[in-house]
C-alpha cells in the first residue's frame, strides 16, 4: 500500500491536532476546500491506532457520498500493518450519523476516538444523540 505523505502544511497541521489531542479531549481543525483534510485525517487517526491498538475510531459523516469517500481514502493511503492481513478498516469504522442513529444497539465496541467530518454539523439533535449514547468518548 501507498504510504501517506503530506505536504509540509499538513505535517505542521497533523503536529498541531496530535499536541492538542494530548492535553484536551475535544479538538476541532478547519482547512480550505482542496488541502487534503481527508489525507491529514487518515494520516492522524494512523498515529492513533498506532499509539492505542485496542481502540476503535468512528468517523461520523452526515452524508453517505462522504463516507464512501473516507473509506476510499483510508484504503488507497492507509500505512499502518499489525499484520499481512490486517488493514485500517480493522480499526476504523466510517458511517453516517444517520446509520449510527438506527443502530446503536448493534454496535458492541464503544470508540477511543470520535471524528466527526463536517463539524458544523455536530450540534444537529442527532450529533446530541450520539454524544448522550457514548459520553466517554
Amino acid at each position: 500500500m501507498k504510504e501517506i505523505k503530506l505536504f509540509d502544511y499538513q505535517e505542521d497541521m497533523k503536529s498541531r491536532i496530535e499536541k492538542a489531542l494530548r492535553l484536551h479531549q475535544s479538538v476541532m481543525a478547519q482547512k480550505p476546500t482542496g488541502t487534503g483534510k481527508t489525507y491529514l485525517l487518515t494520516a492522524v487517526i494512523d498515529s492513533f491506532v498506532k499509539a492505542n491498538p485496542n481502540m476503535k475510531v468512528w468517523i461520523i459523516a452526515h452524508r453517505i457520498e462522504l463516507v464512501s469517500q473516507i473509506e476510499e481514502t483510508i484504503k488507497k493511503f492507509y500505512s499502518y500493518s499489525a499484520s499481512e492481513n490486517d488493514s485500517l478498516l480493522v480499526y476504523v469504522k466510517a458511517m453516517s450519523i444517520q446509520w449510527l442513529s438506527r443502530h446503536y444497539d448493534e454496535i458492541e465496541e464503544e470508540p477511543g476516538m470520535i471524528v466527526i467530518d463536517e463539524a458544523h454539523h455536530a450540534l444537529a439533535k442527532t450529533y446530541k444523540e450520539m454524544w448522550e449514547e457514548i459520553p466517554e468518548s
